[in-house]
């Protein structure tokens, strides 16, 4: 109460800037620590996680998908290896109690699944669970969904129909499992049984160029995955050589062109971004910049709070002299006037934490976790956080203190001597240290402004406004397609609809073998991504047609025959020009042992557009007619009408019962894939607005103290007859200094900084000064307002007023 007394009775003002900047940067601390723990935390609950791997595989690229057969052969060679598990993920219809079809990714899985990862079975057998064919285990949240309030034990052994490639089967339900944490790199609610798999894909089951699938291994304890790793080409060439050797363009030896190392599972969700990840995983290097900035912006406000401290009680010099005078101990001194600044710090650690509580909703919004609850949960991050603060209370309560307690009773004299060169060049470098750090986070914030601003606006190749897509997995859409075009094109708000296999922003495209046979061999094939549309995918996409014919519905032997290239293909296959390919025809490779292939005439050629991220650079494409692949139905709506979306998805019901339809919108969809980068956009914001109001803070106590040093030579001057011009233009020299110290600096770290995080996209809006310009005069105006009114403020007292001035 003594302490709170003070902080409103004395220097009120002060004080308040002191805890709102320690609030203000103890808050965003806490967020971002929290959230970077929670990142790194990711598949660390799994009992024995620092064991388990994924096994990765170089061909023609780097890819975490396997053949189904590496499992058993691999722990099979191997003793070291002590079980394996395989993962298949395929979007089936799950067919409810009330026979309603709802799309959902399932995922095919050994029963191996228990003994490798550390998910509970809460209801079955365990050694029983997922051995045979059409078996399934649920999720409690699935089992809940399926069957409502119907007891776990009931659940046991009953059946569930799912729908796969036109198929229908019956699974027993043999376990529950508990939810999968959300700290795992991928999700699942569905398991089932990969026996199943056989009688789906029958011999690409045992092929081992059928790579579908995620493989995890578990190694003995205290095995070397480096020495597991060294004997790996030996094992491709055991199971693979003569099968690489016999398949066409692969002349090379077996391990030039092929190539196995196992990925650390705890390393998966930050260090791997291979193309086919299961889910879309974060980039730790981004992390790293949080942590970085989130640290430095603590420190700021922590030296803030300690110069202040210093500054406040500078003017208190001569009353701790003259109570040292009196008889008082250094203990007392000590006690005194740590005592505020210790009240102070906790203070700000309490606010921050209700300012972190209070926005805790709209900070999920970014981050997808509760940072309350996540903190809470985290014993070891909140000892870490307690050792830190504690670390943090000591040194800013003890150095002033103890630098202020020791003064002797014979410097009461010099109370109010300016300061001296090496104090001034320290206060130099703080201020250079916080401007740096203010002038780089607006220069990231920027930056990466800059480049989602330019996502948002590239021509993507494709029209992405207005774009309803509706995913389905029923094979009677498919049939009834054109019946539903027609009934969907007679809405008021719809201008055209389109069947396809990808709405060109989805993940995964299959990819196959083409070659020019004008120019190549089956040797020299290129792997090119294939795009399953129909005759109305272009128009409705709003493509580009640069050459040739599209797909004409009623000439059958060209939908099934002819083939569509991007621009990007058409070079690839050593085209000079659009027309040069038209009627030209490629082979597709159907069998890479035999190198036996079908002939395709290339029809048409559309301007490049891009169907994977703009990380990538755009990779040829083929777009090929295959109507069993039509899992979305695209819609181009009329932008000046208004549409329900349940209109449209019940005018389809109607058509087909019992169908439950997923629907998006491309744009939406587009910047889901850029999450990470609006999530950092969102903390680097954060970062500099509340880093440019420390430094101000900073730059406004840093003046305090450097006005109160200057105090004697103040008044010397303006009795002498300096004017308040000379004296101002004194101060200002002192400020302005860091600040062109700072502009050097700035710009190359900003370059650096700025050249990493870009290079990660192809594709990239070109450079220009604003970026270097921008944050530096935005600090520097800050800076010169701040730093002038104080100034201002000062010189403008009578010099009887500074002599008096305790």
């Amino acid at each position: 109460m003594k302490n709170l007394k003070l902080i409103f009775k004395k220097n009120p003002g002060f004080h308040l800037i002191d805890i709102t900047g320690l609030s203000f940067g103890i808050s965003l601390f806490l967020v971002l620590i929290t959230y970077s723990a929670y990142e790194l935390s990711f598949d660390k609950y799994h009992k024995n996680s620092d064991r388990i791997f994924r096994i990765h595989r170089m061909a023609t690229m780097a890819t975490p998908l396997t053949a189904h057969p590496y499992a058993e052969a691999l722990k099979s060679e191997y003793p070291e290896i002590e079980n394996a598990v395989r993962f298949h993920f395929r979007n089936v219809n799950i067919v409810s109690q009330a026979n309603e079809r709802t799309v959902e990714r399932v995922s095919f899985v050994d029963p191996s699944m228990f003994k490798v990862f550390s998910w509970k079975l809460l209801y079955g057998v365990k050694d029983n669970s997922l051995r045979d064919p059409n078996q399934i285990v649920l999720t409690i949240d699935e089992a809940r969904k399926q069957f409502g309030r119907k007891p776990y034990d009931d659940i046991i052994n009953s059946s569930i129909e799912i729908e796969i490639d036109n198929t229908s089967i019956i699974c027993e339900i043999v376990g529950i499992v508990d939810n999968i944490p959300k700290k795992s790199h991928f999700s699942t609610k569905i398991f089932v049984s990969y026996e199943t798999l056989k009688n789906i894909y029958n011999e690409d089951y045992n092929n081992w160029f059928f790579n579908s699938t995620y493989t995890y291994v578990l190694l003995n304890k205290h095995e070397n995955k480096e020495l597991i790793e060294s004997k790996l080409p030996k094992f491709l060439s055991k199971y693979l050589g003569d099968k690489i050797q016999n398949q066409k363009g692969n002349k090379n030896n077996v391990y030039n062109q092929y190539k196995l190392w196992l990925f650390p599972l705890e390393d998966i969700h930050l260090h791997s971004n291979l193309g086919y990840e299961i889910q879309p995983n974060s980039d730790f290097n981004v992390l790293i910049i949080l942590c970085c900035a989130a640290l430095l912006v603590l420190l700021i406000a922590l030296f803030n709070h300690t110069n202040l401290n210093i500054s406040l009680f500078e003017t208190r010099k001569k009353e701790l002299i003259i109570k040292k005078i009196l008889g008082a101990d250094k203990q007392r001194l000590f006690l005194e006037t740590s005592s505020l600044s210790v009240f102070k710090i906790m203070l700000a650690i309490s606010i921050s934490i209700g300012i972190v509580v209070f926005l805790d909703n709209t900070l999920y919004e970014y981050f997808q976790i509760s940072i309350t609850e996540e903190l809470a949960a985290n014993h070891y991050l909140i000892f870490i956080l307690a050792v830190i603060f504690s670390t943090a209370i000591i040194f800013c309560s003890v150095y002033p203190t103890l630098k202020l307690s020791r003064i002797k009773t014979s410097e009461i004299s010099k109370f109010g001597a300016s300061s001296n060169k090496s104090s001034n060049l320290k206060y130099t470098f703080l201020i250079a240290l916080q401007l740096i750090t203010s002038v780089l986070l607006i220069a990231f914030f920027i930056t990466i402004n800059q480049q989602l601003d330019y996502m948002q606006k590239k021509n993507l190749g494709f029209g992405k406004l207005h774009k309803l897509v509706i995913e389905h997995n029923n094979p009677d859409l498919i049939d009834k397609k054109n019946f539903i075009k027609s009934k969907l094109v007679s809405f008021k708000g719809v201008n055209q609809v389109s069947f396809a296999s990808t709405s060109l922003c989805d993940p995964y495209y299959s990819k196959q073998g083409f070659f020019n046979p004008k120019t190549m061999t089956s040797d020299d094939f290129i792997g090119t991504y294939l795009i399953p549309i129909d005759e109305d995918f272009i128009s409705t996409m709003q493509m580009t047609l640069i050459a040739g014919n599209n797909f004409i519905s009623n000439e059958s032997d060209l939908k099934n025959n002819g083939i569509i290239l991007n621009e990007t293909a058409i070079r690839q296959f050593g085209f000079k020009t659009p027309s040069d390919a038209l009627r030209a025809n490629l082979n597709q490779i159907v069998d890479y042992r035999t190198g036996e292939s079908i002939t395709k005439e290339i029809i048409g050629v559309v301007k490049d557009f891009h169907f994977q991220s703009l990380h990538e650079s755009i990779k040829p494409a083929i777009l090929i007619f295959n109507p069993n692949l039509f899992s979305k139905i695209i819609i181009d709506l009329v932008a000046t009408e208004s549409l329900k979306v349940e209109e449209i998805i019940s005018e389809i019901k109607q058509i087909s019962s019992h169908t439950n339809l997923d629907y998006y919108f491309i744009d939406q969809q587009l910047e889901s894939i850029y999450n990470s980068e609006y999530n950092t956009r969102f903390a680097v914001f954060n970062f500099s607005l509340v880093g440019s109001i420390l430094a101000i803070f900073g730059v406004i106590t840093l003046s305090i103290f450097t006005l109160n040093q200057k105090r004697k030579e103040f008044s010397i001057r303006k009795t002498l007859g300096a004017s308040n011009l000379q004296l101002f233009n004194s101060c200002a020299l002192f400020f302005l200094k860091p600040l062109l110290l700072t502009i050097p600096f700035s710009m190359l770290i900003i370059h650096l900084l700025m050249n990493n995080w870009m290079n990660q996209f192809e594709y990239k809006p070109q450079v220009t000064m604003a970026i270097f310009l921008i944050p530096i005069g935005i600090v520097g105006v800050l800076i010169i307002v701040a730093t002038s009114i104080q100034t201002l403020n000062a010189i403008k007292k009578n010099p009887i007023e500074w002599i008096r001035q305790p």
